[in-house]
C-alpha cells in the first residue's frame, strides 16, 4: 500500500457498500462516514462505466469505474486525468515552490555553455524577476509577458488539491478494511 498523502484520519469511519443490479448493469456504493456525522464523508458509487465520488470533500465524476478493492493503490495523476469535475471543487492549484525551483533549475541550465559574462548577467537577472514574481500565478503571468525570456510551452507548476488527496486516502482505507474482511 502507498503512505498516506494527508493527515485525515478514518480510524473512526464506518464504510458500508451496496450493490444492485439494474438492468443486468452492477451498481455499486462504498459509503465511508463516521456514524451520526459528515466530517469526511466520502460516498463512492460506480455504475455503467462510471464513478462519482460525492461527499464533505466535494463531487467528483470519473469517465470510468473506481472501485474499491482489497489491495487497490490509487495513482494520483491517472485518477485526475480521469476525472472532470462537478462542483467548485478543482483537481489541482498552483504550486509556487516547485515554480520556483523550477526557473532555478531553468536559470542553471540557460547559462552554461555561455562565455560572456553580460550574456550570463542578462539571463540571471530576467530569471530572478520570474522567481520573485512566483508567489502568485497572476503576478508569474505578467512577469512572463515581459520576459525576454521565450518558452516553448509554458505550464505553471502545479499540485493537486488536498480534498482530492484525502479522497484518494479514504478510497485506499477502503480497500485495506475490505481486505481485512476476506482474510
Amino acid at each position: 500500500m502507498s503512505d498516506k498523502r494527508t493527515q485525515a484520519d478514518f480510524s473512526k469511519h464506518e464504510l458500508t457498500v451496496k450493490e444492485f443490479d439494474i438492468d443486468g448493469k452492477k451498481l455499486t456504493i462504498h459509503h465511508f462516514k463516521q456514524k451520526d456525522c459528515r466530517n469526511l464523508e466520502v460516498k463512492i458509487t460506480n455504475f455503467d462505466g462510471h464513478c462519482t465520488i460525492t461527499g464533505d470533500l466535494g463531487n467528483y465524476i470519473a469517465c470510468r469505474e473506481f472501485i474499491p478493492t482489497a489491495n487497490i493503490i490509487i495513482s494520483d495523476y491517472y485518477f485526475c486525468e480521469k476525472l472532470s469535475i462537478a462542483s467548485t471543487q478543482k483537481v489541482f492549484e498552483y504550486d509556487s515552490d516547485e515554480q520556483i525551483k523550477y526557473f532555478k533549475e531553468c536559470k542553471i541550465e540557460w547559462v552554461e555553455g555561455i562565455k560572456e559574462s553580460d550574456e550570463i548577467e542578462s539571463i540571471e537577472e530576467s530569471f530572478d524577476e520570474l522567481i520573485n514574481s512566483c508567489e502568485n500565478e497572476f503576478e508569474l503571468y505578467k512577469a512572463l509577458e515581459n520576459s525576454d525570456l521565450e518558452f516553448d510551452e509554458f505550464q505553471p507548476e502545479q499540485k493537486i488539491e488536498t480534498w482530492l488527496l484525502m479522497i484518494f486516502d479514504a478510497f485506499e482505507e477502503i480497500g485495506r478494511r475490505l481486505a481485512r474482511e476476506v482474510e
